[in-house]
């Protein structure tokens, strides 16, 4: 499949792959974005469980994919009733990590400061009254 996709830009369509056979293949990135890493590759296992009962013969078609040995999740890649087929998803990954804003250990320096602002008000305070006392 040479398609470029992306929900930047809905015109261009997804690539579909019909009739695919029992089977191991393999979906490569070939180019990324701009700013974006390429995704490594998708090993995707087709396989069909053929079962008979008296209404007849079924094929039950299961479609698995994986990066890595990491098996991707049904979240990701799932069997759209609707329209009869094996949907897989997957994201362009800039390869940025943020920082988290904003973490655990703000309080742990906020709420010291603020009590120790407390205590200097209170001591000039004081000092204040004292030396207005002797005056």
């Amino acid at each position: 499949i040479n398609t470029p996709i992306g929900e930047d830009n809905p015109d261009l369509p997804s690539p579909e792959v019909e009739n695919l056979k029992p089977g191991t293949y393999y979906l490569v990135e070939t180019s990324a974005p701009v700013g974006f890493k390429t995704l490594a590759p998708v090993r995707i296992l087709v396989t069909v469980t053929t079962t008979v009962d008296e209404s007849g013969t079924h094929d039950t078609v299961l479609a698995e994919a994986y990066i890595g040995e990491t098996k991707v999740g049904s979240d990701k890649m799932y069997y759209a009733n609707a329209d009869e087929q094996w949907v897989l998803k997957l994201m362009n990954d800039n390869g940025v990590v943020l920082p988290e804003a904003g973490g655990v250990g703000t309080g742990t320096l906020v709420i010291p400061g603020i009590c120790l602002l407390a205590v200097a008000a209170a001591l000039l305070a004081l000092r204040k009254m004292r030396t207005g006392l002797k005056g």
